[in-house]
């Protein structure tokens, strides 16, 4: 499951160009996370680009079951700078390509790796937890994110089958931005736009989507029946 992580982290980071160039990856950063068996989470990628264009795509968890579409993100270029803060470490981590923690004890999440493109070069570091502070805050920056697209499928399901749940939803993911353990919010702009725009949705929750949807950026998010 490991190597198949890192193979699609190099395939998310492919650029679009002449198939001649197909094999030279762009500049660039992807994470892939494999999570322990008994979170009953999908391991995933999340690649981003320089430039910060990101895809997020979910392998099955069931073996021969089709993987998920990948999803087009954005990363903003403060949350860029700072996952490049590790680029220094996977380097140092040398050819071994370890980043993990010499201390014994540490609760064991899930399997990461870390790969910084560049030049058509790349270098890559697995850890659970390291002792490098800049690997797990990059690593922590790209979980949030994906915590994010997660707290957006959420949103949409209650949405549509259980609106009266998403009160507690939006609660949450305000909570979870305000603690940055879920960021980059535009990304799942057209599910706060939705909320805001139903009117069968209660006025405060989409007063609060708007509010969410405004610290992103979007101006009058909130229509005036919702003020």
């Amino acid at each position: 499951m490991r190597k198949m992580l890192l193979v699609m982290a190099a395939m998310l980071v492919m650029p679009a160009v002449r198939a001649q160039d197909a094999s030279v990856p762009v500049d660039g950063v992807s994470f892939a996370f494999e999570p322990r068996p008994e979170a009953q989470r999908p391991p995933y990628v999340l690649s981003v680009s320089t430039k910060g264009f990101g895809r997020y795509v979910e392998s099955a968890m069931t073996p021969g079951a089709p993987m998920a579409a990948p999803v087009v993100m954005q990363v903003s270029a403060p949350t860029l700078a700072m996952i490049d803060e590790a680029r220094e470490a996977v380097e140092h981590a040398g050819s071994h390509g370890t980043c993990e923690t010499k201390h014994k004890g540490i609760a064991k999440t899930g399997q990461k790796s870390l790969t910084f493109y560049k030049a058509g070069q790349s270098v890559t570091c697995t850890f659970e937890y390291s002792d490098d502070e800049r690997v797990n805050r990059s690593a922590a920056l790209f979980q949030a994110m994906v915590e994010t697209l997660q707290f957006g499928d959420r949103l949409d399901h209650a949405h549509r089958f259980d609106r009266l749940g998403l009160d507690a939803e939006v609660d949450a993911l305000i909570a979870e931005n305000k603690a940055g353990r879920a960021i980059e919010l535009q990304n799942i702009r057209r599910t706060l736009q939705a909320l805001v725009d139903d009117e069968r949705v209660m006025e405060r929750v989409r007063v609060k989507a708007g509010a969410l949807l405004q610290a992103t950026g979007v101006e009058s998010a909130v229509p005036a029946s919702a003020r």
